[in-house]
């Protein structure tokens, strides 16, 4: 199997961005709404706890706290002229800054300067505001609380322009941290959080280097400090609403983190590896606060993702603690997730009209329509799952083998291909002529998704599935669509803007280039990054935000496409979404 040489990569990112200026050149500046807006672990000690994560405000400039007890908006006032004639300077995930775009004067800037508080400004006739907020005189702060008092947050502005909104568990904690905000150098705030930009490389096009500071931008407002049951960094797909730690999405992030912060990638992945059950379950979901969802677990992508960590790092403590842990992982899938013995995965599915089976990540994906009398999916040997499965099996091998364990490594590289062989005889159709589910009386789905392709990620895949799969990849009635690739066939009935019933997701476009590049097509690989960086480009200069998924039709706005059924939008500023799309941008820089 070809591996890229992350050694390599990441010198050369370390490269490029030390001969990088930190300056403003090519900061995210699009204010579209909607945009997360809260401190990073990357700056110092966050707390998710208390959930003062803000969004940037859909109407005029202000940032919208509405997830605390005691939900608000800090809300900038201007006239039609000003806000006409405003323009956004920086506009990062904690940082907003806003000038006159005519005299090029300062109109508004607010930024984090811990995670209960934020240092800003406003000038001329700007006015600001906390939104259903109550005047303190004595304490000199406007205040909005929640009922009982134990969360409140503070506004204060002096005369000469300077403000300070804060966090507190008291009136009182919430009014002198805004004091103190409001006391701080708003110029020297907003430096140091764009500081975290000098870890990256400067691309040669400018709208794509825009691109990829906003990308490290979601990264690091995703990036979290250990706090409760998590013992170290950990990452979160998007602050709000998915605030937990999550077992594939961490892998992802930890992919692109290896670029930047190969210390804190690794953390990513030993937080969730220390969360792993008596039993080696992992969980797909976990809290800070030990609450998690104990049914399911999630895609297996941590051996992977560890050994792609020690390409990086070549810290050998890093697989001596991981080794065990992702043994006990596969050995639990194999033992609780084959219920017919055959050696093939299947996931867990439940009756739900939404969510059938949030296991596999494909919350509702056509393969599961497939359904009994009860509403209930059948369960299916899954062909994502044991593509998956084998492939860790033959990470499990290499780290053995790093280790110096010939045996383990022996092992763990002939379970691999015996599962390998079995996916290639038992879940390839000969008449389909394509990947798919297998049920448990033999008959195969013949739902044409995405899922299919992580069989390129087989080392050992047959010649004729091999050119079925490249052909199905070209083919604009199946997955080729207006921006590939469509997570389920455009022939599918099903096919729509909802979720994994049509949309491209940016995981699957890695997923599916990489396997691609493995066995030797790289210009269809480096295509399919193409049109995805393009696509995510095209919105972010429209909206401002990197969207969880995107309509693979390319007919309707990432703003209003089905999720679940409701017209609600793809989620904004999604961390897997931002981490690939970097890996992309910085890897295509550098072929």
């Amino acid at each position: 199997m070809v591996r890229r040489l992350w050694v390599e990569v990441a010198v050369a990112v370390a490269a490029m961005a030390a001969a990088t200026s930190v300056g403003y050149a090519n900061v995210p500046d699009v204010y579209g709404g909607g945009e997360l807006f809260a401190f990073s672990g990357l700056d110092g000690e966050s707390n998710e706890a208390h959930d003062f994560v803000g969004a940037f405000s859909s109407t005029a400039y202000g940032v919208d706290f509405a997830y605390v007890t005691a939900p608000t908006a800090v809300s900038f006032g201007m006239s039609t002229g000003q806000l006409a004639d405003s323009d956004v300077v920086v506009a990062t995930g904690d940082v907003l800054y806003v000038i006159d775009g005519t005299t090029q004067q300062d109109l508004l800037g607010l930024a984090f300067s811990a995670w209960h508080t934020l240092t800003g400004f406003v000038s001329g006739s700007v006015s600001v505001a906390l939104e259903s907020s109550s005047w303190h005189s004595d304490l000199g702060c406007w205040i909005v609380s929640d009922l009982l008092r134990t969360e409140s947050i503070a506004l204060t502005n002096t005369s000469q322009g300077t403000i300070g909104v804060a966090y507190g568990r008291s009136v009182s904690e919430a009014c002198d941290r805004a004091t103190e905000g409001a006391g701080g150098d708003f110029s020297e705030v907003m430096d140091a959080r764009l500081s975290s930009f000098s870890v990256l490389p400067q691309l040669s096009d400018p709208g794509k280097d825009r691109l990829l500071k906003k990308c490290f931008s979601v990264m690091k407002v995703n990036t979290l400090t250990a706090e409760g049951s998590i013992n170290y960094m950990w990452s979160t797909p998007d602050r709000e609403p998915h605030r937990e730690m999550w077992l594939w999405d961490s892998c992802f992030h930890s992919f692109a983190m290896n670029l930047f912060h190969p210390d804190i990638s690794w953390q990513f992945l030993q937080s969730v590896l220390s969360k792993q059950l008596a039993d080696g379950k992992i969980l797909c979901e976990m809290d800070f606060d030990g609450i998690s969802n104990i049914e399911d677990t999630q895609p297996p992508l941590l051996s992977w993702a560890v050994w792609e960590n020690y390409q990086v790092t070549k810290n050998i403590s890093s697989l001596q603690y991981a080794f065990p842990r992702l043994e006990k992982y596969i050995q639990w899938d194999m033992k609780y997730r084959d219920s017919n013995g055959n050696g093939l995965l299947e996931w867990r599915v439940q009756k739900s009209e939404n969510c059938p089976c949030g296991e596999s990540g494909m919350d509702n994906s056509p393969r599961w329509d497939y359904q009994n009398a009860f509403g209930i999916p059948y369960t299916m040997d899954n062909i994502d799952f044991s593509c998956f499965a084998a492939q860790e099996m033959n990470y499990l091998s290499l780290i053995a083998l790093e280790l110096n364990d010939t045996d383990k490594a022996e092992e763990w590289q002939a379970q691999a291909s015996e599962l390998s062989s079995s996916i290639h005889s038992d879940l390839w159709s000969s008449s389909l002529k394509f990947y798919t589910d297998r049920m448990m009386d033999g008959n195969y789905s013949e739902v044409k998704a995405v899922s299919m392709f992580t069989a390129l990620l087989l080392p050992d895949i047959p010649e004729d599935h091999l050119q079925a799969l490249l052909q199905l990849l070209q083919d604009p009635s199946s997955f080729n669509t207006v921006v590939p690739i469509a997570s389920v066939s455009k022939d599918n009935a099903a096919y729509s803007t909802d979720m994994w019933r049509g949309p491209m997701w940016v995981n699957f476009n890695f997923l599916t280039a990489v396997g691609l590049k493995n066995h030797g097509y790289k210009d269809m690989a480096n295509s399919i990054i193409e049109s995805t960086i393009t696509c995510m480009q095209k919105y972010y200069e429209k909206e401002g935000k990197i969207f969880e998924f995107y309509d693979s039709a390319d007919e309707v706005d990432p703003e209003n496409v089905l999720r679940k059924g409701t017209p609600s939008g793809s989620i904004r500023d999604y961390h897997w979404s931002a981490a690939l799309l970097a890996k992309m941008l910085v890897e295509l820089e550098l072929q």
